[in-house]
């Protein structure tokens, strides 16, 4: 487990300094200090806390459970703002974008452990880098669709049928000129709203259809970034580039969906207003 130099110096001396005796003594010299004038007393604390912040960091027994603490907590967290977003998805969206965060974590976790050599490491952390824009735009994706199954629910497309059909009835059978004008209108507005749910109904699938189809990709990035890492040097220049053009298929891909997914709602807005 790899953790930067500086983030474990103040991982360890957050802790040091937190801790109940640190708190307290702290607070003493700085009472002392603002009573007599003097900050020799704090100037020790403060020397010995370096000293003993140094010495932990020399314990690998500390600096291991420290790290793996933090790690914990991190995760935790990330958990945490993961349920804020996911909150309000059906069942079926949420497990999808749960496990695509998981796949992206594993990934992450693959491309950080062991060595690389140059190339590999760039093509790696280049590739990591899609693979969070990819995750980020998934989980604006399962918005969309949460905002389009809340249209879907309120409305029922067999009662929306059924009234187009009544109000073409209506239409045929009315003799008077002004009456059937307002027929037409009326079926052509009901009309609309048949096309509309249709559209909108398509759009979710196609939704559907994109997040499993990311998923399905992040677990075969994920194994293919363990061959990547087993890989000779000279074979990198080729799986860079595959890697590379798998990672843009897949945003070509939402790239079409998400314009498709905005003209159904533009054009839905155009016809409403």
């Amino acid at each position: 487990m790899q953790v930067k130099w500086a983030k474990m110096l103040w991982i360890v001396t957050k802790r040091s300094f937190w801790q109940w005796p640190a708190v307290i003594v702290t607070g003493v010299c700085v009472l002392w200090a603002m009573g007599s004038g003097s900050w020799f007393p704090m100037l020790i604390w403060l020397i010995a806390e370096a000293l003993f912040v140094s010495f932990k960091l020399q314990n690998e027994g500390f600096v291991d459970q420290t790290v793996r603490r933090q790690a914990r907590l991190e995760r935790e967290q990330e958990s945490e703002r993961l349920e804020e977003r996911l909150h309000g998805l059906d069942i079926e969206t949420r497990l999808r974008m749960r496990n695509i965060c998981q796949l992206e974590r594993d990934i992450a976790d693959e491309i950080l452990a062991g060595e690389h050599d140059e190339l590999a490491r760039s093509t790696l952390e280049s590739s990591m880098q899609e693979i969070e824009r990819l995750t980020d735009r998934a989980m604006k994706l399962a918005a969309k669709k949460r905002s389009l199954q809340r249209y879907l629910d309120s409305a029922d497309e067999k009662s929306l049928v059924r009234q187009a059909e009544e109000l073409r009835a209506k239409l045929e059978s009315a003799e008077d000129e002004i009456t059937r004008e307002q027929y037409q209108q009326a079926c052509a507005a009901k009309t609309r709203e048949v096309e509309d749910y249709a559209a909108i109904s398509r759009s979710a699938l196609r939704i559907d259809g994109q997040l499993e189809h990311i998923e399905c990709a992040f677990a075969g990035l994920k194994a293919r970034t363990v061959r990547l890492k087993a890989a000779e040097a000279t074979e990198w220049d080729e799986a860079g580039a595959q890697l590379e053009s798998e990672l843009q298929q897949l945003n070509v891909g939402v790239d079409a969906l998400e314009g498709f997914v905005n003209e159904v709602l533009s054009v839905r807005h155009t016809g409403s207003s």
